[in-house]
Protein backbone atom coordinates (compact mmCIF):
# COMPACT_ATOMS: atom_id res chain seq x y z
CA UNK A 1 0.00 0.00 0.00
CA UNK A 2 1.28 3.47 -0.90
CA UNK A 3 2.75 5.52 2.00
CA UNK A 4 0.45 8.41 0.98
CA UNK A 5 -2.64 6.22 1.29
CA UNK A 6 -1.54 5.00 4.71
CA UNK A 7 -0.92 8.57 5.85
CA UNK A 8 -4.32 9.76 4.62
CA UNK A 9 -5.93 6.89 6.51
CA UNK A 10 -3.96 7.75 9.64
CA UNK A 11 -5.03 11.43 9.60
CA UNK A 12 -8.67 10.61 8.81
CA UNK A 13 -8.74 8.16 11.73
CA UNK A 14 -7.35 10.88 14.02
CA UNK A 15 -10.05 13.27 12.84
CA UNK A 16 -12.75 10.64 13.35
CA UNK A 17 -11.52 9.88 16.87
CA UNK A 18 -11.16 13.55 17.82
CA UNK A 19 -7.39 13.26 18.32
CA UNK A 20 -5.11 16.27 17.86
CA UNK A 21 -2.91 16.58 14.77
CA UNK A 22 0.57 17.95 15.21
CA UNK A 23 1.92 20.71 13.00
CA UNK A 24 4.38 18.33 11.28
CA UNK A 25 1.55 15.85 10.61
CA UNK A 26 -0.60 18.60 9.17
CA UNK A 27 2.22 19.77 6.88
CA UNK A 28 2.69 16.25 5.49
CA UNK A 29 -1.06 15.82 5.06
CA UNK A 30 -1.25 19.21 3.34
CA UNK A 31 1.57 18.21 1.00
CA UNK A 32 -0.36 15.11 -0.10
CA UNK A 33 -3.52 17.17 -0.64
CA UNK A 34 -1.56 19.73 -2.69
CA UNK A 35 -0.15 16.97 -4.90
CA UNK A 36 -3.63 15.52 -5.55
CA UNK A 37 -5.16 18.90 -6.43
CA UNK A 38 -2.19 20.03 -8.52
CA UNK A 39 -2.33 16.81 -10.53
CA UNK A 40 -6.04 17.39 -11.15
CA UNK A 41 -5.63 21.06 -12.09
CA UNK A 42 -2.99 20.31 -14.70
CA UNK A 43 -5.59 18.27 -16.63
CA UNK A 44 -7.87 21.30 -17.05
CA UNK A 45 -5.55 23.06 -19.48
CA UNK A 46 -7.26 25.96 -21.27
CA UNK A 47 -9.91 26.74 -18.66
CA UNK A 48 -7.24 26.73 -15.95
CA UNK A 49 -4.94 28.95 -18.00
CA UNK A 50 -7.78 31.42 -18.57
CA UNK A 51 -8.36 31.80 -14.83
CA UNK A 52 -4.65 32.12 -14.04
CA UNK A 53 -4.04 34.81 -16.68
CA UNK A 54 -7.07 36.95 -15.85
CA UNK A 55 -6.69 36.81 -12.07
CA UNK A 56 -2.87 36.85 -11.96
CA UNK A 57 -2.68 33.40 -10.33
CA UNK A 58 0.07 30.82 -10.34
CA UNK A 59 -0.76 27.12 -10.19
CA UNK A 60 0.18 27.11 -6.50
CA UNK A 61 -2.25 29.99 -5.88
CA UNK A 62 -5.11 27.97 -7.35
CA UNK A 63 -4.12 24.91 -5.32
CA UNK A 64 -4.25 27.03 -2.16
CA UNK A 65 -7.69 28.40 -3.06
CA UNK A 66 -9.05 24.92 -3.74
CA UNK A 67 -7.81 23.65 -0.37
CA UNK A 68 -9.18 26.55 1.73
CA UNK A 69 -12.57 24.90 2.23
CA UNK A 70 -11.00 21.60 3.26
CA UNK A 71 -9.28 23.24 6.23
CA UNK A 72 -12.28 25.19 7.51
CA UNK A 73 -12.55 24.91 11.30
CA UNK A 74 -15.39 25.40 13.78
CA UNK A 75 -15.22 27.17 17.16
CA UNK A 76 -13.75 23.98 18.65
CA UNK A 77 -10.87 24.21 16.14
CA UNK A 78 -12.02 21.02 14.39
CA UNK A 79 -11.81 20.43 10.64
CA UNK A 80 -15.51 20.61 9.79
CA UNK A 81 -15.40 19.37 6.18
CA UNK A 82 -13.06 16.50 6.97
CA UNK A 83 -15.20 15.50 9.96
CA UNK A 84 -18.28 15.41 7.73
CA UNK A 85 -16.34 13.28 5.25
CA UNK A 86 -15.22 10.63 7.77
CA UNK A 87 -18.64 10.62 9.46
CA UNK A 88 -20.14 9.08 6.33
CA UNK A 89 -18.12 5.93 6.93
CA UNK A 90 -19.31 5.54 10.54
CA UNK A 91 -17.03 2.82 11.99
CA UNK A 92 -16.10 1.25 8.66
CA UNK A 93 -13.09 3.43 7.82
CA UNK A 94 -10.64 0.69 8.79
CA UNK A 95 -12.46 -1.84 6.62
CA UNK A 96 -12.05 0.12 3.39
CA UNK A 97 -9.17 -0.99 1.19
CA UNK A 98 -6.42 1.59 0.79
CA UNK A 99 -6.89 2.03 -2.95
CA UNK A 100 -10.64 2.48 -2.60
CA UNK A 101 -10.23 5.00 0.22
CA UNK A 102 -7.75 6.99 -1.84
CA UNK A 103 -10.15 7.19 -4.81
CA UNK A 104 -13.04 8.23 -2.55
CA UNK A 105 -10.90 10.86 -0.82
CA UNK A 106 -9.53 12.12 -4.15
CA UNK A 107 -13.10 12.49 -5.43
CA UNK A 108 -13.98 14.47 -2.30
CA UNK A 109 -11.06 16.87 -2.87
CA UNK A 110 -11.90 17.28 -6.55
CA UNK A 111 -15.55 18.12 -5.82
CA UNK A 112 -14.45 20.91 -3.48
CA UNK A 113 -11.86 22.06 -6.03
CA UNK A 114 -14.49 22.17 -8.79
CA UNK A 115 -16.74 24.34 -6.63
CA UNK A 116 -13.92 26.81 -6.03
CA UNK A 117 -12.88 26.84 -9.69
CA UNK A 118 -16.46 27.58 -10.70
CA UNK A 119 -16.37 30.67 -8.46
CA UNK A 120 -13.04 31.79 -9.89
CA UNK A 121 -14.22 31.19 -13.45
CA UNK A 122 -17.32 33.32 -12.81
CA UNK A 123 -15.07 36.15 -11.61
CA UNK A 124 -12.55 35.82 -14.44
CA UNK A 125 -15.13 35.46 -17.22
CA UNK A 126 -18.70 36.33 -16.11
CA UNK A 127 -20.13 36.08 -19.64
CA UNK A 128 -18.48 32.71 -20.21
CA UNK A 129 -19.69 31.47 -16.82
CA UNK A 130 -23.28 32.39 -17.67
CA UNK A 131 -23.08 30.60 -21.03
CA UNK A 132 -21.45 27.60 -19.33
CA UNK A 133 -24.36 27.33 -16.87
CA UNK A 134 -26.91 27.63 -19.69
CA UNK A 135 -25.23 24.87 -21.70
CA UNK A 136 -24.97 22.48 -18.75
CA UNK A 137 -28.64 23.07 -17.90
CA UNK A 138 -29.69 22.50 -21.52
CA UNK A 139 -27.64 19.31 -21.93
CA UNK A 140 -29.29 17.66 -18.92
CA UNK A 141 -32.48 17.25 -20.97
CA UNK A 142 -31.21 17.38 -24.53
CA UNK A 143 -32.56 14.55 -26.74
CA UNK A 144 -29.68 14.85 -29.21
CA UNK A 145 -26.53 15.84 -27.30
CA UNK A 146 -24.92 14.84 -24.02
CA UNK A 147 -22.23 16.04 -21.63
CA UNK A 148 -19.51 13.56 -20.71
CA UNK A 149 -16.14 13.66 -18.99
CA UNK A 150 -12.96 12.30 -20.49
CA UNK A 151 -9.27 13.20 -20.64
CA UNK A 152 -10.22 16.58 -22.17
CA UNK A 153 -12.50 17.47 -19.26
CA UNK A 154 -16.21 18.13 -19.94
CA UNK A 155 -17.10 17.28 -23.54
CA UNK A 156 -20.28 17.76 -25.61
CA UNK A 157 -21.00 14.88 -27.98
CA UNK A 158 -23.80 13.13 -29.87
CA UNK A 159 -26.18 11.29 -27.58
CA UNK A 160 -26.64 8.19 -29.73
CA UNK A 161 -23.53 8.35 -31.86
CA UNK A 162 -20.95 5.59 -32.32
CA UNK A 163 -17.47 6.00 -30.91
CA UNK A 164 -15.30 8.02 -33.29
CA UNK A 165 -12.26 8.70 -31.11
CA UNK A 166 -10.06 7.33 -33.88
CA UNK A 167 -10.94 10.36 -36.02
CA UNK A 168 -9.16 13.69 -35.96
CA UNK A 169 -10.62 16.18 -33.47
CA UNK A 170 -12.96 18.78 -34.90
CA UNK A 171 -10.92 21.99 -35.48
CA UNK A 172 -12.43 24.68 -33.29
CA UNK A 173 -11.94 27.39 -35.92
CA UNK A 174 -13.79 25.27 -38.50
CA UNK A 175 -16.61 24.48 -36.08
CA UNK A 176 -17.02 28.18 -35.28
CA UNK A 177 -17.08 29.04 -39.00
CA UNK A 178 -19.67 26.35 -39.72
CA UNK A 179 -21.94 27.59 -36.94
CA UNK A 180 -21.67 31.21 -38.08
CA UNK A 181 -22.47 30.24 -41.68
CA UNK A 182 -25.70 28.53 -40.61
CA UNK A 183 -26.69 31.17 -38.12
CA UNK A 184 -29.94 33.10 -38.28
CA UNK A 185 -28.86 36.26 -36.48
CA UNK A 186 -32.40 36.96 -35.33
CA UNK A 187 -32.26 33.81 -33.21
CA UNK A 188 -29.20 33.04 -31.10
CA UNK A 189 -30.77 31.27 -28.12
CA UNK A 190 -29.16 28.15 -26.73
CA UNK A 191 -31.59 25.49 -28.11
CA UNK A 192 -31.29 26.93 -31.63
CA UNK A 193 -27.48 27.02 -31.51
CA UNK A 194 -27.34 23.49 -30.11
CA UNK A 195 -29.53 22.29 -33.00
CA UNK A 196 -26.99 23.84 -35.38
CA UNK A 197 -24.18 22.05 -33.53
CA UNK A 198 -26.06 18.75 -33.78
CA UNK A 199 -26.62 19.14 -37.53
CA UNK A 200 -22.91 19.86 -38.06
CA UNK A 201 -21.92 16.76 -36.11
CA UNK A 202 -24.35 14.57 -38.06
CA UNK A 203 -23.23 15.79 -41.47
CA UNK A 204 -19.45 15.71 -40.92
CA UNK A 205 -17.81 12.32 -41.31
CA UNK A 206 -14.11 13.14 -41.11
CA UNK A 207 -13.94 14.69 -37.63
CA UNK A 208 -14.96 13.58 -34.15
CA UNK A 209 -18.54 14.42 -33.23
CA UNK A 210 -17.53 16.02 -29.95
CA UNK A 211 -16.15 19.31 -28.67
CA UNK A 212 -14.72 20.34 -25.27
CA UNK A 213 -17.32 22.35 -23.35
CA UNK A 214 -14.85 25.17 -22.67
CA UNK A 215 -14.28 25.60 -26.45
CA UNK A 216 -18.01 25.57 -27.15
CA UNK A 217 -18.49 28.26 -24.51
CA UNK A 218 -16.05 30.53 -26.33
CA UNK A 219 -17.87 30.00 -29.65
CA UNK A 220 -21.23 30.78 -28.03
CA UNK A 221 -19.66 33.79 -26.35
CA UNK A 222 -18.73 35.30 -29.71
CA UNK A 223 -22.20 34.63 -31.13
CA UNK A 224 -24.23 35.71 -28.11
CA UNK A 225 -22.04 38.41 -26.57
CA UNK A 226 -23.93 41.30 -28.11
CA UNK A 227 -27.14 40.33 -26.28
CA UNK A 228 -25.64 39.48 -22.89
CA UNK A 229 -25.38 42.33 -20.43
CA UNK A 230 -23.05 41.88 -17.50
CA UNK A 231 -23.27 44.17 -14.50
CA UNK A 232 -20.01 46.06 -14.22
CA UNK A 233 -20.83 48.77 -11.68
CA UNK A 234 -20.89 47.80 -8.06
CA UNK A 235 -24.28 48.64 -6.52
CA UNK A 236 -24.95 50.47 -3.31
CA UNK A 237 -27.01 47.97 -1.36
CA UNK A 238 -30.35 48.97 0.06
CA UNK A 239 -30.33 47.79 3.66
CA UNK A 240 -33.83 49.10 4.42
CA UNK A 241 -35.78 46.54 6.41
CA UNK A 242 -32.68 45.10 8.05
CA UNK A 243 -31.83 45.80 11.67
CA UNK A 244 -28.45 47.23 12.55
CA UNK A 245 -27.64 43.83 14.05
CA UNK A 246 -28.37 42.14 10.69
CA UNK A 247 -26.23 44.66 8.82
CA UNK A 248 -23.33 44.29 11.26
CA UNK A 249 -23.56 40.50 11.09
CA UNK A 250 -23.51 40.43 7.28
CA UNK A 251 -20.62 42.87 7.19
CA UNK A 252 -18.65 40.81 9.74
CA UNK A 253 -19.21 37.61 7.73
CA UNK A 254 -17.98 39.23 4.52
CA UNK A 255 -15.00 40.83 6.27
CA UNK A 256 -14.02 37.40 7.61
CA UNK A 257 -14.13 35.90 4.12
CA UNK A 258 -11.90 38.68 2.76
CA UNK A 259 -9.46 38.27 5.67
CA UNK A 260 -9.22 34.54 4.98
CA UNK A 261 -8.56 35.20 1.30
CA UNK A 262 -5.85 37.70 2.16
CA UNK A 263 -4.13 35.34 4.56
CA UNK A 264 -4.36 32.09 2.58
CA UNK A 265 -4.07 33.43 -0.97
CA UNK A 266 -1.70 36.34 -0.55
CA UNK A 267 0.16 36.25 2.77
CA UNK A 268 0.94 32.52 2.95
CA UNK A 269 1.81 32.51 -0.75
CA UNK A 270 4.24 35.41 -0.23
CA UNK A 271 2.34 37.82 -2.50
CA UNK A 272 1.73 40.36 0.28
CA UNK A 273 3.61 40.99 3.50
CA UNK A 274 1.96 41.47 6.90
CA UNK A 275 1.87 45.28 6.65
CA UNK A 276 0.19 45.09 3.25
CA UNK A 277 -2.38 42.53 4.43
CA UNK A 278 -3.28 44.70 7.44
CA UNK A 279 -3.64 47.73 5.13
CA UNK A 280 -5.93 45.76 2.81
CA UNK A 281 -8.10 44.66 5.76
CA UNK A 282 -8.49 48.24 7.01
CA UNK A 283 -9.17 49.57 3.50
CA UNK A 284 -11.90 47.01 2.91
CA UNK A 285 -13.30 47.79 6.35
CA UNK A 286 -13.75 51.41 5.26
CA UNK A 287 -15.27 50.36 1.95
CA UNK A 288 -17.75 47.99 3.65
CA UNK A 289 -18.75 50.78 6.04
CA UNK A 290 -19.53 53.07 3.11
CA UNK A 291 -21.32 50.27 1.29
CA UNK A 292 -23.56 49.32 4.22
CA UNK A 293 -24.25 52.93 5.18
CA UNK A 294 -25.21 54.01 1.64
CA UNK A 295 -22.41 56.57 1.84
CA UNK A 296 -20.76 57.76 -1.35
CA UNK A 297 -17.93 55.39 -2.16
CA UNK A 298 -14.52 56.47 -3.36
CA UNK A 299 -14.23 56.36 -7.15
CA UNK A 300 -10.99 54.38 -6.90
CA UNK A 301 -10.00 51.58 -4.55
CA UNK A 302 -6.61 53.28 -4.52
CA UNK A 303 -8.06 56.02 -2.30
CA UNK A 304 -9.12 53.45 0.29
CA UNK A 305 -5.75 51.70 0.28
CA UNK A 306 -3.47 54.74 0.29
CA UNK A 307 -4.93 55.78 3.67
CA UNK A 308 -3.14 52.82 5.25
CA UNK A 309 -0.26 52.14 2.87
CA UNK A 310 2.33 54.75 1.74
CA UNK A 311 2.04 54.19 -2.03
CA UNK A 312 1.56 56.35 -5.10
CA UNK A 313 -0.91 55.67 -7.91
CA UNK A 314 1.72 54.05 -10.12
CA UNK A 315 2.68 51.56 -7.40
CA UNK A 316 -1.00 50.80 -6.86
CA UNK A 317 -1.58 50.11 -10.58
CA UNK A 318 1.42 47.79 -10.83
CA UNK A 319 1.15 45.75 -7.64
CA UNK A 320 -2.19 46.18 -5.88
CA UNK A 321 -4.97 47.08 -8.31
CA UNK A 322 -5.75 43.57 -9.63
CA UNK A 323 -5.78 42.15 -6.09
CA UNK A 324 -8.06 44.89 -4.75
CA UNK A 325 -10.51 44.57 -7.65
CA UNK A 326 -10.58 40.77 -7.37
CA UNK A 327 -11.29 40.90 -3.63
CA UNK A 328 -13.97 43.54 -4.13
CA UNK A 329 -15.75 41.31 -6.65
CA UNK A 330 -15.74 38.48 -4.10
CA UNK A 331 -17.03 40.81 -1.40
CA UNK A 332 -19.88 42.10 -3.58
CA UNK A 333 -20.96 38.56 -4.45
CA UNK A 334 -20.91 37.60 -0.76
CA UNK A 335 -23.00 40.66 0.15
CA UNK A 336 -25.51 39.68 -2.54
CA UNK A 337 -25.76 36.12 -1.20
CA UNK A 338 -26.32 37.28 2.36
CA UNK A 339 -28.91 39.89 1.36
CA UNK A 340 -30.82 37.32 -0.73
CA UNK A 341 -30.99 35.04 2.33
CA UNK A 342 -32.54 37.85 4.33
CA UNK A 343 -35.34 38.40 1.76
Amino acid sequence: MSPNILYIKKILNKIRNGESISYSEFLEFHGINCAIIKSYLTTLKRSLLNIMLKLDYTLDDLVGLCLEKIYERNIKNQFVRLQDFVAKFQDKLDDILGGELFLIYKGFLIRLADNELAKQYAIADPIGAKIHRNLVAYLKNSPKLKLIKDYRGCVVSLKNGDSDEYLEKFPIELLEKEMLNRLNHRNTNTPYLMDILHSIFVEHKIYRTSVPLIDLVQIFKKIQSYEIVVETDYPVFDCDGLTQYDIDRIRADVELIIKQKLIFTYYYQGKLNLEEVQAFIKAFGDMFHDLCSNFEQCESLYKYLKTYLPIDENQYEIKYKSKMEYLKKIAIEEFKKHLMKEL
